[in-house]
């Protein structure tokens, strides 16, 4: 044994193997992160500074395969959830530059954006993926055009499970932090917040997307559900929407009883189980 080298305890050793698979298993999604200039490339330490995404979007599918399983969609709708949540952030890198830059320089956000998101989907569609695997990697983020389609699908009685691996996508997203199990959910006040709260009221205070969400609220002020809301009350209201709707349909297909406020946690609690069983 080396001095000072951490022991990793045999769950750590199973969760290691664990997400280690499921990388494999999304090769050609991970692909994307190392393209040049992505998530992989090396500071002069030789580190990867930017690949700490790539551990959060490998979270987030296994995170969204629980929710699709629960749901019993379809393999290939599963598979297109995974590949999507594997490639959500691959672009991150780009964005979060650009805003910066766009935020010294003046010049308004969304529009300096839109060339970023535009090339992100035609690598995705380069590579070879097709259309439901870019519409569910579309669905994730709270830009403006996202979350009014999304609201659409979350009013609508009936959903198809294409839509509905597009709410997974965007919920997912919106609580999870980083490549972190979740906190527990706590009293606040009169209110039980979890993650999803969390999450967005910390995105809310981080002065680096202030004028990409005051921007987006500007758009979002003519449609009906967002103008008397704050972006980020909207953006709160349509994740817990969300999380009720899932929460109920987990009920009605697989007899799971379950607190909408607490689907995070019971989510983790299953991939814990599912990692310590290996």
């Amino acid at each position: 044994m080396k001095e000072g080298k951490e022991i990793k305890t045999d769950f750590e050793m199973k969760k290691t193997k664990f997400f280690s698979e499921l990388a494999l298993s999304l090769k050609k999604a991970l692909k994307l992160h190392k393209f040049p200039g992505e998530l992989w490339g090396r500071t002069p330490d030789k580190k990867r500074d930017w690949g700490n995404v790539s551990e959060h979007c490998l979270v987030e599918a296994v995170r969204a395969e629980t929710i699709a399983d629960l749901l019993h969609l379809p393999e290939q709708t599963k598979n297109d959830l995974k590949l999507a949540a594997a490639l959500h952030d691959y672009d991150k890198k780009h964005e979060i530059l650009e805003t910066k830059k766009a935020m010294k320089t003046g010049e308004a956000v969304l529009p300096a954006l839109e060339p970023i998101k535009e090339k992100a989907r035609k690598n995705i569609e380069a590579a070879g993926f097709d259309g439901s695997v870019i519409d569910i990697f579309e669905s994730a983020g709270g830009y403006p055009e996202t979350m009014i389609k999304i609201k659409d699908i979350v009013d609508k009685e009936r959903v198809s499970d294409q839509e509905l691996s597009m709410l997974i996508m965007n919920y997912v997203d919106a609580y999870t932090h980083g490549s972190s199990w979740v906190n527990p959910t706590e009293q606040s006040g009169d209110e039980v917040l979890n993650d999803l709260d969390r999450k967005i009221i910390k995105i809310a205070n981080n002065p680096t997307y202030a004028k990409l969400r005051a921007e987006a609220r500007e758009q979002l002020k003519h449609a009906p559900f967002f103008k008397d809301k704050s972006d980020t009350e909207a953006l709160v209201a349509i994740g817990h929407s969300i999380e009720k709707k899932l929460a109920t349909l987990i009920s009605e297909r697989s007899g799971v009883k379950m607190d909408p406020i607490q689907l995070p946690e019971k989510i983790d609690e299953m991939i814990k189980n599912k990692i310590s069983q290996i």
